[in-house]
């Protein structure tokens, strides 16, 4: 196991048509304090000028984000995709609408460098709206509430995790496996109980 500082967190973003919001997904990552990251894209062969935002980043920061871009078979297609080819010790997934925290990353590391038996972490997460104005903050402090109380049996009942948060080694994959392609809207949830079925996670008690 990596320690020390020289853990490499890979980031996948699958994007479709999600022109009016990529380019701060992007560079909410590649703007982190953090050297030793990849972010993997994966396009669904978009039209909107997502490709356009993409191509522009990718040759931007060479060394640091891989894209890709052709059909798939919807969203947990293209984030198993991208799991298989990405080379990070720890594996997160950030949709395109989504955005990191400045030092998100570092803080990640690390967790991970102090605590080497954890397998996956979750942090806190707000909620914004298109034009990152926080919004519905009640249901942020209901699932802040859940998050510091977390165990499995509550898991079972109440999803309160909220997947850009999450992130985990990627030899976890072993045991898991990937998100299951079937299911279209409960694959976070069906995948974060598979997690804590056989690891017990890690809190980071910060956005």
């Amino acid at each position: 196991m990596k320690t020390g500082g020289n853990l490499k967190i890979s980031v996948v973003m699958p994007n479709f048509n999600g022109v009016n919001y990529i380019e701060r997904a992007i560079k909410s990552v590649i703007d982190q304090d953090y050297p030793n990251l990849e972010l993997f894209i994966k396009d669904a062969g978009s039209r909107d000028g997502s490709l356009e935002v993409i191509k522009y980043y990718a040759k931007k920061y060479p060394k640091k984000i891989i894209w890709v871009s052709n059909k798939d078979k919807g969203q947990s297609d293209a984030v198993n995709f991208g799991i298989k080819k990405v080379h990070g010790d720890i594996i997160a997934w950030l949709n395109c609408d989504d955005v990191y925290k400045p030092g998100a990353l570092k803080k990640v590391a690390k967790f991970f460098e102090s605590h080497p038996k954890n397998m996956w972490v979750f942090g806190k997460c707000d909620i914004i709206d298109g034009d990152d104005k926080e919004i519905r903050s009640l249901i942020t402090l209901y699932k802040n509430f859940w998050l510091k109380r977390y165990n499995y049996q509550t898991l079972l009942i109440l999803n309160f995790i909220s997947q850009m948060g999450v992130f985990w080694r990627k030899e976890i994959h072993k045991q898991v496996g990937l998100l299951d392609p079937i299911q279209f809207y409960v694959m976070v949830y069906d995948y974060l109980l598979r997690l804590s079925r056989v690891y017990n996670p890690g809190f980071i008690a910060q956005y």
